[in-house]
């Protein structure tokens, strides 16, 4: 049997640490992508659902070696299917992809040759090599505040184990960091990575990895715990309708003028 996103992420939280983080009134979809779908919970985090062995691995030992200069990962359940596939939520800071300093950024990855060239750029703005920055049409300031930010976020992600290597404006965003709006990279993604997952098809908890953070759940449980959840919901919503026959008059009552 398979749950609805919702239903699953909010049966894995009720096991793992009893709380119910979608509840029917106070959460939105952030929408659905390559490898799964996002939703941002009341107290305005996010929760994801994901296929990405990438992400998950980085965000279970982001959880226990935070960044400021990434987005703060909280709890990461393993969902294993009866089939073997897995599935895992991820929660996390929400981070601002709408702002103006992400338009910003997409302009001069547009007009970059490579990833390479933002991450060894030096700001040695004589230097003919480093040209291409301003055929983004930014200002210097611009090109110095924008390759500033994803050179640290690019460290931050590399500090974990794992290198980031789907860099695009898709996967950036904005947070405060000292006050200050600052550029950071989301949704980790390595492509030699996915291809030695897809080849093992391995536990994350089952590899050696220092300061990992994550739970692991089968399916069965988290259909289980769904069943009863509802059943209890339906006992509620039964008790609710009942009359107590206590307060029923013993004869009926005759209205007459």
């Amino acid at each position: 049997m398979e749950l609805k996103s919702e239903d699953l992420i909010n049966a894995a939280f009720r096991i793992q640490c009893g709380v119910t983080p979608l509840s029917e009134t106070s959460y939105c979809s952030l929408g659905v992508g390559e490898f799964g779908e996002a939703f941002q919970t009341e107290d305005d985090r996010v929760v994801k659902l994901t296929t990405s062995f990438t992400e998950a691995l980085t965000a279970s030992v982001s959880s226990r070696l935070p960044s400021e200069h990434m987005p703060d990962y909280g709890l990461v359940i393993e969902v294993v299917r009866d089939s073997g596939e897995r599935t895992w939520l991820i929660e996390q800071e929400l981070i601002d992809t709408e702002h103006e300093l992400v338009e910003v950024a997409t302009s001069l990855l547009s007009a970059s040759p490579s990833i390479s060239h933002i991450d060894s750029f030096d700001f040695d703005f004589n230097d003919t090599d480093n040209d291409w920055a301003f055929e983004s049409g930014l200002s210097e300031d611009q090109i110095k505040k924008v390759i500033t930010d994803l050179q640290q976020s690019m460290f931050a992600f590399e500090m974990t184990g794992f290198v980031h290597t789907d860099i695009k404006s898709d996967n950036i965003g904005v947070k405060k960091i000292d006050g200050i709006d600052t550029l950071v990279l989301i949704d980790p993604f390595n492509h030699q990575l996915e291809e030695a997952y897809r080849g093992l098809n391995a536990s994350i908890t089952d590899l050696d990895v220092p300061n990992q953070s994550v739970s692991k759940l089968t399916m069965n449980q988290c259909v289980e715990n769904d069943r009863k959840h509802t059943s209890l919901l339906d006992d509620d919503f039964d008790m609710s309708y009942q009359i107590d026959e206590n307060l029923m008059p013993s004869n009926p009552i005759s209205l007459s003028r």
